[in-house]
């Protein structure tokens, strides 16, 4: 190996390490916000009707976009 490939390589992973960083303090930082919210009551009952619901919103907009 020539010593600009150990750079490469050095340099590639250094950059990867940072991306992992910033990725994982932005996950940590939505997790926390998410949690810091109130539970949603009754968004566990009529999951058929909600999903009725939701698949019909969804087929709706996907004829739209047609």
């Amino acid at each position: 190996m020539e010593t600009l490939d150990v750079i490469r390589i050095v340099l590639g992973t250094a950059i990867i390490v940072v991306a992992a960083v910033f990725a994982a303090r932005r996950i940590l930082f939505l997790q926390g916000m998410i949690r810091s919210g109130q539970p949603a009551v009754g968004r566990t009952s009529h999951v058929g009707k909600r999903a009725e619901l939701e698949g019909s919103q969804v087929l709706g907009q996907k004829k739209l976009l047609q």
